[in-house]
């Protein structure tokens, strides 16, 4: 199956990409995606506190289905 991920912000830049096609099994979960992400781009790995969102929606366990997209957003931070 295939996903589309967005990267945001410092996540951006440490894939060097906007958005990319993943291709991943049947039935895979968000942190299997991760781990496919950190092994495409290891820069990623430096950036491991990472809010996901599965179309839309806040999710680090769920499972992914055909044509999800997930966006890659870091924390927020301010004061």
């Amino acid at each position: 199956m295939k996903v589309k991920v967005k990267f945001f912000s410092v996540l951006r830049d440490a894939a060097g990409v906007k958005e990319a096609l993943v291709e991943l099994r049947d039935g895979a979960k968000v942190s299997e995606l991760l781990e496919e992400l950190y092994f495409r781009w290891p820069k990623l790995r430096d950036e491991r506190d990472v809010i996901v969102l599965v179309n839309g929606k806040p999710s680090s366990s769920l499972e992914l289905k055909e044509g999800d997209e997930v966006a890659l957003i870091p924390p927020v931070s301010g004061g």
